[in-house]
């Protein structure tokens, strides 16, 4: 294992591409031939990085520092290279050092045959740079100066650059700001690459001496700037490529050429005359008329011609496209591209096109055409594929019996409420591509005809009249609202698979496509709208007829409740169910829908993603047909899975829960057949050997983007580790500690193939290792040494604590009463650390008295408080939660400057006002200081001695609340002068030195 990189092919081949790398790591081994250090950051390149593997063949070294442009950051950097690094490596064939910025061609060992120096900034070539490559057979020194990669001078290659090395057989210059045509190449050569350059003029002296070439790109030299997105740079007065007199006529072995735009209004048939071997030409976005272009004649082994988007100067709308008839010269055509000419009326004028003999394929997509005579096509047996896609076709509307009357078959469809809500979720900014390979699977077919993105309103039998051989049918992307009868593909009896996604079929009608008794493929994909009217029933009975059909695409059509209970089809092997409402069918209490795919008898693959499911009825597993051999359930919210019955699917091969929240694998005693098994983007937190007991033929598990903290010996059994080929735990937080070292010395051993080991799997805990990767991990140092030392000292401690926590538990008050005993037993008294004295005063009542509750709170507070001139402690507002009362009065009384005391006719009889008074006179012995103050309201109520004896010694302190309320002011004034000073400013003088004592 080569980390942090991957390798492949029994260590022959080591990738480290995308780590990010910014130095090449330490590999030793004469196995490796093949090594990718592109997509890093590397910056250097010493004699020494290539040392442990001598016998390299190919390295790609690309895009460690792209171009100052090309770079999200726009930062500049550059790849140092030094000259011994890469001549050392003397087997080295295959070398990519593209998107590297470097400025010259470092040195290159002398075997060198393939070469990519791409994206640079290199613009000379001298003969220094390839002195010595023999053998070299393919560079590519392009984009090294374009918009992208800016330089300020021109690109040049002096003489004997390249005009020595004989061997080579691929030039690639494209990109270069090359303003005149390259001289002194190799004559060997057999592709030339010049594409989007500054080149304005080749003549015959040019070429002549590249009589091997087969390939020529010379495309976007002078271009025609009109509506282009990206950069554009015309010839001199937007003039078109020069081809001189005779230009092409050496090139006798050409058999691929490419001129598109260069803005050429037309093309002088001369230039062919010696081109007998093309037989593919491009002259696609140019300004060629093709009704008067006679070029035709001289190309009569030419098998592809792209004559796409020649739009003239000034006329952009054509009325008619018009072929030359001379274009019947090309017998050996076989595909023509007509695409974006932009003409209305399809007719005889393509004529000379549906002639030739060998014409398999025309493209005439996006041309906008209105009215065509499609016919006129059909005919055309030779023709095997037709592309129309993206023009503005319509089919004649033919006669039909209207009524006013709705069907029987129909009536009971609709409730009394058939103006129901219609929620319109289509997308129709849907961009079609660029489709000039058409369909990848067009080709399987005899004949195919391709008419999406048009304007078709509704079909009619009469539509395909000449097609009873048409086997692929496209018409998606017209969003055509029509049921479906059964009359509508009668012509198309050969038809094997039609496309009718993204429209608006009605499907009700039970023979709907009954006409069609050979369709194997139906795509229903995104005819959604139907199937979102309120309260209308839908059914799916006509795939009852369709005796051969194998494969049913019915994705994203919203279907939910009020549609056929049972599908029932004979022959049906693929159904694709995506993003539909079987949340809704599959309900707990709805039983009704629990069988809609067993009839499906022959059944092979069902994929029944983004269905919103969160659990699959026990039911419905039961249900499902025995055929199956493939299940997709993924992008749901399942949070449970029935795995036991799944069990009598026993031709279930593949299994595919990803993308759900599944937490755990519950075991079953049953074994399944299933090969491969998704799990990957669920919520696992761990993985045991009960649960794949029953999965012991699987190949490929997937378990990556779960939660999964440890594998251990116990995870997997053996005899599945010994069938196991693929093992995906990527981005799982594991746990790397020394419960994970056996896991990292199997990943160490295993020939099971484990997907971005190097990478992508990664430590979460403990914090020491977070981010680094598992496979760093060392499992020796998990040797258990000392285990029976570290056992007992690890149970001493566990038992130590344990004593300790149960004592604290039953007997902390006791051992926190006798060490308080102990403590004022050694030390005299002491007060307690804290802050002091932080209330004015400590106003303590019966609080069981309404009303002197009432003449606190709004009399007393309202004089002292509101004011803000003092801060009040009140036990009913000011105390803490969860302490003793004792602790509360003790901290009340002692950070209090002042303790107020407010007496009514029952004086301190309650049990408050009792604590409060003795806990403040032992403050009095304590500090030495009288902190208390009282406040007669009942003047009735009997006086007790210590009141006496207080109101002799201290009259100021002892305040009785007035009848008259015209002397409350008086009476608030000497409260709050009472609260501003000591107590002992009031006593008697003799008293006052008594107390100083």
């Amino acid at each position: 294992m080569f980390l942090p990189c991957d390798d492949e092919k029994n260590a022959t081949v080591v990738e480290c591409s995308g780590r990010p790398l910014k130095h090449v790591p330490p590999i030793i081994s004469d196995r490796v031939i093949e090594l990718d250090l592109s997509l890093n950051k590397l910056r250097d390149l010493t004699k020494r990085t290539f040392a442990g593997v001598p016998n390299l063949k190919k390295i790609n070294i690309s895009m460690n520092c792209r171009p100052t442009n090309l770079r999200p950051d726009k930062k500049k950097c550059s790849l140092s290279i030094e000259p011994k690094t890469l001549v050392k490596l003397k087997l080295l064939e295959d070398l990519d050092l593209s998107g590297n910025s470097l400025t010259t061609v470092p040195f290159l060992p002398k075997n060198i045959k393939y070469l990519n120096l791409n994206l640079n900034h290199i613009y000379t070539l001298t003969e220094l740079d390839f002195a010595g490559l023999t053998k070299l057979i393919s560079l590519q020194m392009g984009s090294n100066c374009y918009y992208q990669n800016t330089c300020e001078q021109e690109f040049s290659i002096s003489e004997g650059a390249l005009g020595n090395i004989t061997s080579m057989e691929i030039l690639g210059l494209s990109f270069n700001n090359i303003s005149s045509f390259p001289r002194n190449l190799p004559a060997s050569l057999l592709e030339l690459y010049l594409a989007e350059n500054r080149i304005w003029k080749i003549d015959k002296e040019d070429l002549c001496y590249l009589s091997k070439l087969q390939k020529l790109d010379l495309q976007l030299n002078c271009q025609w700037c009109d509506y282009i997105a990206q950069p554009c740079f015309p010839c001199q007065n937007n003039s078109a490529l020069q081809l001189g007199l005779g230009a092409f006529d050496c090139l006798t072995n050409l058999t691929d050429l490419n001129l598109r735009g260069n803005s050429l209004p037309t093309m002088n048939s001369s230039l062919f005359q010696g081109l007998s071997t093309l037989t593919h030409l491009d002259l696609s976005d140019n300004r060629l008329d093709f009704a008067k272009e006679t070029f035709f004649s001289k190309l009569p082994n030419l098998k592809t011609l792209d004559l796409s988007f020649n739009l003239g100067p000034y006329e952009y709308i054509h009325e008619r496209l018009v072929i030359n008839p001379i274009a019947t010269a090309m017998k050996s055509l076989q595909q023509i591209f007509l695409m974006g000419y932009y003409f209305n009326i399809l007719d005889s004028g393509i004529q000379p096109l549906l002639n030739l003999p060998n014409l398999k394929e025309i493209n005439l997509g996006k041309n906008f055409i209105q009215k065509a005579n499609l016919s006129m096509i059909w005919l055309n047996k030779r023709v095997r594929r037709v592309d129309l896609a993206g023009n503005l076709i319509s089919f004649q509307k033919t006669c039909e019996k209207r009524t006013n009357e709705l069907p029987a078959s129909f009536s009971h469809r609709y409730k009394d409420n058939v103006s129901g809500l219609i929620e319109l979720q289509h997308d129709r900014n849907v961009i079609y591509g660029n489709s000039k390979k058409g369909s990848t699977d067009c080709w399987h077919y005899k004949r195919s005809v391709d008419l999406s993105f048009n304007n078709l309103m509704a079909l009619h039998s009469d539509n395909f009249v000449g097609m009873e051989d048409i086997e692929w049918l496209n018409i998606s992307y017209n969003y055509i609202n029509q049921r479906l009868d059964g009359d509508q593909f009668g012509n198309l009896k050969s038809l094997l698979h039609l496309d009718l996604s993204y429209n608006r079929f009605d499907l009700y009608h039970y023979f709907a496509f009954s006409e069609l008794p050979n369709l194997r493929i139906l795509n229903l994909a995104h005819n959604e709208y139907q199937f979102m009217l309120k309260g209308v029933t839908h059914r799916l009975n006509f795939l009852e007829n369709l005796t051969n059909l194998i494969e049913l695409n019915l994705n994203h059509n919203m279907i939910g409740l009020r549609v056929t209970k049972e599908l029932k089809n004979p022959s049906l092997e693929r159904l694709f169910f995506r993003k539909n409402q079987l949340v809704n069918l599959w309900e707990y209490g709805k039983q009704a829908y629990f069988t809609m795919f067993t009839n499906l008898t022959r059944l092979k693959l069902l994929d029944i993603s983004y269905n919103k499911l969160t659990v699959i009825p026990v039911e419905v597993l039961e249900y499902f047909p025995v055929s199956l051999e493939t299940l997709i359930i993924s992008h749901n919210d399942l949070y449970s899975f029935h795995w036991e019955k799944i069990i009598h699917l026993v031709n279930l091969t593949y299994l595919d829960l990803s993308h759900n929240s599944l937490t755990c694998l519950y075991s079953t005693s049953l074994r399944s057949k299933i090969t491969s098994l998704n799990l990957k983007s669920n919520k696992i937190t761990s993985v045991s050997k009960e649960f794949f007991e029953s999965y012991l033929n699987l190949k490929d598990l997937f378990l990556s983007k779960n939660r999964i903290q440890t594998i251990n010996v116990n995870s997997f059994p053996k005899q599945l580790l010994q069938t196991l080929q693929h093992l995906d735990v990527r981005k799982n937080p594991f746990d790397c500690s020394c419960h994970t070292s056996w896991f990292i010395q199997f990943l160490m051993e295993t020939r099971i193939v484990v997907p971005r080991l190097s990478t992508d799997v990664i430590c979460d805990s403990p914090d020491s290792m977070r981010g680094k990767l598992l496979p760093s991990m060392n499992p020796e140092s998990c040797q258990d040494l000392y285990g029976q030392t570290c056992f007992v000292c690890s149970a001493l401690l566990v038992i130590g604590l344990l004593v300790v926590s149960l004592t604290w538990k039953l007997f902390s008050w006791d051992l926190w009463y006798l060490s308080q005993v102990l403590v004022a037993f050694i030390r005299p008294y002491s007060k307690l650390p804290g802050p002091s004295e932080e209330y004015d005063a400590f106003v303590v009542f019966n609080t069981n008295d309404d009303a002197v509750t009432d003449w606190v709170y709004n009399e007393l507070l309202v004089q002292l408080e509101s004011t803000g001139r003092f801060n009040l402690c009140l036990e009913d507002r000011d105390w803490l939660a969860g302490k003793s009362s004792i602790e509360n009065l003790y901290e009340a009384i002692y950070k209090s400057k002042r303790t107020v005391f407010i007496l009514d006719h029952e004086g301190f009889n309650t049990g408050l006002l009792c604590h409060a008074f003795l806990m403040s006179h032992q403050r009095l012995l304590d500090e030495k200081r009288d902190v208390v103050v009282l406040v007669i309201l009942d003047q009735t109520m009997k006086m007790s001695r210590y009141l006496l004896t207080r109101k002799r010694i201290c009259p100021k302190t002892f305040l009785i609340w007035p009848r008259n309320p015209r002397a409350h002011r008086h009476f608030w004034h000497r409260l709050q002068k009472l609260l501003r000073k000591d107590s002992q400013h009031y006593y008697d003088p003799q008293l006052q030195k008594q107390l100083a004592q």
